[in-house]
């Protein structure tokens, strides 16, 4: 007979700690698949000068770039790893519109209305609480302000899923 040896259970790691351990080939990998869609979803926020954008779940800010110059940007995200490949970025690209904090987007530091544009680029399927995110990010928005929504996942629905 077969005896069953019980050894350690493995530890649960936070999401923070899985992206921290992707972040030095995140952008090489995931973020080069989602480059072209990242853009045409910042397009659709027809941003004007002066225009404050959070982006939600900013990770490696592989989306700053795509940001005019004269709005201001702020990511935040959770992992540390991922804001410190962003940081390399402003730094690199000269972004000095933008700035990265380190925070969860399901309790986000900021004051209400205080965002004319949110985006949550591939945030909103990986956060514990989505409907807890979306509340949030409507209660950060100004009247009149836009949130875009980029995601991964093939919807079945099949017009939306074809434009994906």
């Amino acid at each position: 007979m077969r005896k069953v040896v019980s050894g350690k259970k493995a530890k649960k790691q936070e999401p923070s700690q899985v992206y921290d351990r992707w972040a030095g080939v995140y952008d090489l990998t995931f973020g080069k698949l989602v480059e072209r869609k990242l853009e045409q979803a910042l397009l659709q926020l027809h941003m004007k000068p002066g225009d404050r954008v959070l982006d939600m779940g900013v990770g490696t800010g592989a989306s700053l770039g795509y940001y005019p110059r004269d709005v201001k940007v702020v990511g935040i995200d959770l992992s540390e790893g991922m804001l410190r490949q962003g940081l390399e970025k402003l730094e690199d690209d000269d972004l000095p519109h933008c700035q990265l904090v380190c925070g969860d987007a399901m309790l986000p530091p900021f004051a209400p209305q205080s965002f004319d544009h949110i985006v949550m680029a591939h945030t909103i399927s990986v956060v514990p609480d989505p409907a807890r995110t979306l509340l949030w990010a409507s209660r950060l928005l100004r009247p009149e302000g836009k949130l875009v929504l980029l995601n991964h996942f093939l919807s079945e629905c099949e017009p939306i899923g074809m434009a994906i």
